[in-house]
């Protein structure tokens, strides 16, 4: 298998139809998926569970995906994080989100793009 087979995945977007259909089509894939619909509930549920990949939307309400990712890595230093973004992610928004996090996918999401990303990532 790959070396991602059985890596636990948790999928982050307060669009629950979109978070619940990602995680879903992440399963299929070999994934064992977890949702959250917020960064405070993507916590909550790290802390509960270890995760090695997080799939974080840019644009999360209250705690964005990029102060979600900041503070997961103090938190988790295994877990690596990828952002997705309806837009163009600005160099501003991304100053000061430590290297591992700076891989953004554009939305809509394509799975086979997801699925490279999630599969090769940094080094």
């Amino acid at each position: 298998g790959s070396p991602m087979a059985d890596a636990r995945l948790l999928v982050v977007d307060d669009d629950t139809d979109l978070a619940d259909s990602l995680a879903e089509l992440l399963e299929v894939h070999g994934f064992a998926t977890g949702v959250a619909y917020s960064g405070e509930a993507a916590l909550l549920e790290l802390a509960r569970r270890p995760y090695d990949l997080a799939l974080v939307d840019f644009g999360l309400p209250g705690m964005t995906g990029v102060d979600l990712a900041r503070t997961v890595v103090d938190e988790f230093p295994a877990l690596r994080v990828l952002l997705m973004s309806g837009h163009a992610a600005s160099e501003s928004e991304l100053r000061g989100t430590p290297a591992r996090l700076a891989d953004v996918l554009a939305k809509p999401i394509r799975i086979d793009t997801l699925l490279s990303a999630l599969r090769h990532g940094p080094g």
